[in-house]
């Protein structure tokens, strides 16, 4: 029988396409990602203009600016209107979402608790509790190891830390201004004012009135006043690691804090 034996050069045609079909592909991934995440980005500053002054563009200038941005980015009309409406606490099917708060113990004693906005409250319990038992960790009460406080996240743009802690000194429910990270650079510098939690919204409408500097994020967070001291290199580390990584996983999970 005759065989056929590749040429040395088809043999490296064959290997070039090979790895450019490998480099299309990684590319791809790449900017799917990319462009994933700026959509989760686009509806997050929907969702947070809704909470912040109301679902009717005509008289919420942010949420006008981050539908405008939105539709540039050629970001489906459904999703928009779907943002709007998670803003209003209402799912995409019109149904109102719950807020549920999950409380649990995992490896190495982190206590952590699960944040959620969901129609079916019967199966996110469920979906949640089967990540964190078959993980290794028990439901269980963890909220005495964490203090409820209302965090708003702040563009510094020209402002200085400094002065954004002279005017948020003088507000009633101000805790502590957290950032901005070290060596960030100015026009990206942000940082967290906390308050408790029933004055987040004055206090983050006082801070814009007075300074002009845009809220990035803002939300009622836990933070832990009991840490648990946990090494990377500890064998639960991975463990509680893949626990927070499937509760994210799951669309209704909206936050995952852990005292680590």
């Amino acid at each position: 029988m005759l065989q056929v034996v590749p040429s040395r050069s088809l043999l490296r045609f064959l290997r070039q396409s090979a790895t450019q079909r490998s480099k299309i592909k990684h590319d791809k991934a790449v900017k799917d990602g990319r462009m994933a995440k700026h959509r989760v980005l686009l509806a997050q500053d929907i969702v947070l203009a809704v909470k912040l002054y109301g679902p009717d563009p005509a008289a919420n200038p942010r949420l006008r600016t981050a539908i405008e941005k939105a539709k540039a980015a050629k970001y489906p009309k459904d999703s928009i209107e779907n943002a709007i409406r998670r803003g209003q606490g209402i799912s995409s099917s019109g149904k109102p979402l719950e807020n549920i708060t999950i409380e649990a113990v995992l490896p190495a004693g982190v206590a952590a608790i699960v944040e959620c906005q969901t129609e079916s409250k019967l199966r996110t319990l469920t979906e949640v509790r089967a990540v964190i038992t078959k993980g290794g960790g028990q439901q269980s009460p963890t909220q005495y190891m964490f203090d409820r406080r209302g965090k708003i996240v702040f563009k510094l743009g020209d402002v200085s830390p400094d002065t954004l802690m002279e005017t948020a000194l003088d507000l009633d429910g101000f805790i502590d201004i957290e950032g901005p990270e070290e060596g960030e650079e100015t026009e990206d510098a942000r940082a967290s004012v906390l308050t408790e939690p029933s004055a987040t919204k004055a206090v983050a409408d006082a801070i814009t009135e007075k300074l002009g500097i845009e809220i990035s994020s803002l939300g009622i967070e836990w933070q832990p006043s009991d840490v648990v001291e946990l090494k990377e290199d500890d064998p639960s580390y991975d463990q509680i690691q893949e626990i927070i990584y499937k509760l994210e996983d799951i669309n209704e999970v909206q936050d995952v804090y852990v005292n680590i």
